[in-house]
């Protein structure tokens, strides 16, 4: 349904002379892009409200998306799957923090930080068969890698100073998340050789 309504909206683009025939399906599959990161998000938001945890949500976005945008890994194939996939990292965000960070050592967090780090620095960026990086492109990727994590890293010694465990926690998490996402794209990589 979804890719009908992107048809639709791209043949008229194309009959008004907004786009150009051969652009067709570079626009397509932008449009579906935006559609799949407007819905994720959306639902995020909603989950959050509904688990009264939005601040947190919203916190592990702002961290997580820009170390994805650029550390790559994993990616599904279709839309529910990305979807199902992202529901899941949300919930289990919530429940985590909910339930079982009181029981976590903050340093225990500090130290899957700084470890997602030097992976991070290792691996990244990961290319998909999707979407293959140039060797011009991974070292302007992992320029800004560098940048983020540095971010990271100062973000993140601002709330130890004020021991907010659940903000260590997702930071600590959006890095775990990553490295899967990471270690995934690898692992699907070696297995479509």
């Amino acid at each position: 349904m979804v890719q009908k309504i992107i048809d639709k909206i791209v043949e008229k683009q194309i009959q008004e002379n907004i786009l150009k025939t051969e652009d067709e399906s570079i626009y397509k599959y932008g449009y579906m892009l935006v559609f799949e990161v407007l819905l994720n998000i959306s639902l995020a938001l909603i989950i959050g409200v509904l688990f009264d945890s939005l601040r947190d949500i919203l916190f592990f976005l702002c961290i997580y998306i820009p170390l994805r945008s650029f550390c790559g890994g994993w990616h599904a194939d279709k839309i529910w799957k990305c979807t199902f996939v992202s529901n899941v990292i949300f919930v289990i965000e919530i429940f985590f923090e909910k339930y079982i960070v009181k029981y976590i050592d903050i340093w225990e967090l500090l130290v899957i930080f700084f470890i997602g780090i030097i992976i991070i620095f290792l691996m990244a960026p990961v290319e998909t068969k999707t979407k293959k990086i140039s060797k011009k492109e991974k070292i302007i990727y992992k320029k800004k890698i560098y940048f983020i994590t540095m971010i990271h890293v100062i973000g993140m010694v601002v709330i130890v100073m004020f021991p907010l465990q659940n903000y260590i926690f997702i930071i600590a998490y959006a890095y775990l998340v990553q490295l899967c996402m990471m270690f995934f794209g690898k692992l699907e990589n070696n297995i479509n050789q």
